[in-house]
């Protein structure tokens, strides 16, 4: 939550009102579920792709206009959510792989 605070306010310093309203428009336990999945967590990971698998492929198909060139682009997202992906918003500052959930904050849904 810390971070996503952070990332909200960026350099500034707001009122203690503020931050307390931000963060109770976060959605806590998913941001929860995410930083668990970012750190590895075989549970939340099952979790995760168990609850969002079936709406990202539905989604992907959707986009592509395929069922097949759907599950691809899905699962090159799954690849890039895991940290193992090729693009450069995947690569960390010093080369290693990152999971793309460090860039959720829990303003919106795993789902979107």
């Amino acid at each position: 939550m810390t971070r996503s605070v952070k990332h909200r306010f960026q350099d500034t310093t707001p009122p203690p009102s503020a931050v307390a309203a931000y963060v109770d428009s976060l959605r806590a336990k998913v941001l929860a579920l995410a930083a668990a999945c970012e750190a590895s967590d075989e549970l939340a990971w099952e979790h995760v792709i168990t609850t969002y698998r079936p709406i990202l492929y539905r989604a992907a198909a959707v986009l592509t206009g395929s069922q097949a060139a759907g599950r691809q682009l899905a699962d090159t997202l799954w690849s890039e959510l895991y940290g193992v992906g090729h693009t450069r918003a995947s690569l960390a500052a010093d080369g290693s792989r990152r999971s793309l959930l460090g860039y959720f904050y829990s303003r919106s849904t795993l789902a979107t």
